[in-house]
């Protein structure tokens, strides 16, 4: 990628979310994702980063057409032999669909990485417009203070993305100018070695942690920490951390005399308050089981047969039914 020129007539600057890619490739196996807590800038880009064939699948969505176990995206990447997480980060998910957008409703637009929001701040100033398009998840300091100046002089900036700056990350052991390594320990964070230092606001963790005490929202105006659709497992457990369920199925019925008994007491519309703590609590298990039914499966005492999951199912009394 080349930068722009101080000639360039365009007014509007996109910022390649770079260091969002390195923190996924998993060129050689590792990435910030299963164990890493660097990622080398020199290294290749592993399949799917730079370039996807067309096909279905191509993109990551759940939604449109139903899909929640992703299968027609998985499917795309296993027969094109590309990395698992590329459906998360990469020049062909979302810079390059927007670029080609904007050539051709008579946009221009320069292009540069994040790392040069780092190590050239003054390659912001002169245009009117800073984009950041798709998943620009990681960011650092310097990038940070040079967007955040470049607003306080009266620039502009859209954010075009989720999870914007959620991660704070540094950019280190520069060669010929530039950093070769991104370090992001992430939920590690105490092995960092700037953890419990003077450096502690330059520490790996996201960037609302208190450690840090620099929101991203500060910046962005907004925060986004978690996708509204996740795997059945993770689901669960949040299920379970929002609403203390616990780790077991639960026996409706039982769960219901408990309530029953937590809602006595309350005056006289007792009654009311437990038909509504019914609707809500079926509502609340279907909903955290609803993803394991299609895996899980109960087997019938009476004719020996297996039968499908389903929440009415489970517990003493309803095999006892």
């Amino acid at each position: 990628m080349v930068r722009p020129t101080p000639a360039s007539t365009n007014t509007i600057l996109l910022q390649l979310a770079t260091n969002t890619w390195h923190a996924y490739n998993d060129f050689g196996g590792r990435n910030l994702y299963n164990g890493a807590t660097q990622s080398s800038f020199q290294r290749p880009m592993e399949r799917g980063y730079l370039f996807k064939p067309r096909g279905a699948g191509r993109r990551v969505t759940t939604t449109h057409p139903p899909d929640h176990d992703m299968n027609t995206h998985v499917g795309y990447l296993r027969f094109n032999h590309l990395s698992a997480w590329a459906g998360s980060a990469g020049w062909p998910d979302w810079e390059w669909p927007f670029l080609a957008w904007a050539e051709r409703n008579g946009y221009g637009i320069d292009v540069i990485s994040n790392a040069d929001l780092e190590e050239h701040p003054s390659i912001i100033d002169g245009y009117r417009l800073l984009l950041s398009v798709g998943h620009d998840e990681y960011w650092s300091g310097p990038m940070r203070d040079t967007v955040e100046g470049f607003i306080a002089r009266g620039g502009n900036v859209a954010f075009f993305s989720g999870n914007t700056s959620l991660w704070q990350v540094r950019l280190e052991d520069p060669v010929d100018g530039s950093a070769s390594v991104m370090v992001g320990y992430k939920g590690m964070y105490k092995k960092d070695p700037v953890y419990e230092t003077d450096r502690m606001g330059e520490l790996t963790s996201i960037w609302s942690d208190h450690l840090i005490g620099r929101p991203e929202n500060h910046m962005t105006g907004v925060s986004f920490t978690a996708a509204a659709t996740t795997a059945s497992a993770n689901a669960h457990q949040r299920c379970r951390r929002l609403h203390r369920l616990p780790a077991r199925p639960l026996d409706l019925r039982r769960h219901r005399r408990r309530l029953r008994r937590r809602a006595r007491g309350q005056g006289h519309d007792r009654r009311l308050r437990v038909r509504r703590l019914r609707v809500h609590d079926r509502r609340r298990f279907a909903r955290a089981h609803r993803d394991r039914r299609h895996a899980t499966e109960l087997r019938d005492p009476r004719h020996g047969a297996r039968r499908p999951f389903h929440p009415d199912h489970v517990g003493p009394a309803a095999e006892a039914r």
